[in-house]
């Protein structure tokens, strides 16, 4: 056999992308053009998004009907309870709440945590415990997820 025979034949695959029910090579795709036809079946929006602000920078709901907020409460210089009210109000159910804690200005370690308690779907408390170090400026922070 010759050597044509032994090899197979070289194949080259030219992308095609299909826009408007045309296909378009695309080596010769004009990108504004394409941005520009996809803005205007968008209905001139190019990254739409099914996630709703509800609260700027506070809370967000998503597709699947779920919302989830979070925030921070007051500073606090010694342990105590403070109830700390979402930025919305959950509208169905008690939300699961996770809170952490923050410092605005550094000082010595703090070690301890918020425990948190009284959910509603309204608000929280958060009770700070167990703490030792300064008090400086300890706040608690939350994220809460409920629908």
């Amino acid at each position: 056999p010759t050597a044509d025979e032994n090899r197979p034949k070289t194949s080259y695959l030219l992308p095609c992308i299909k826009v408007a029910d045309e296909a378009v090579n695309a080596a010769q795709v004009d990108l504004m053009a394409l941005a520009a036809l996809v803005a205007q079946i968008n209905g001139d929006k190019v990254g739409r998004s099914e996630w709703v602000e509800l609260v700027p920078g506070q809370a967000i709901k998503m597709p699947n009907g779920y919302i989830m907020q979070w925030g921070r409460g007051a500073s606090v210089t010694s342990e105590g309870t403070q109830n700390i009210v979402f930025p919305i109000a959950f509208p169905t159910v008690v939300p699961q709440v996770f809170v952490g804690s923050g410092e605005n200005t550094p000082s010595t370690a703090v070690n301890g945590d918020f425990r948190v308690s009284g959910v509603s779907q309204a608000s929280f408390n958060a009770t700070a415990d167990a703490f030792s170090g300064s008090f400086a400026s300890i706040y608690p922070t939350f994220l809460a997820i409920g629908y």
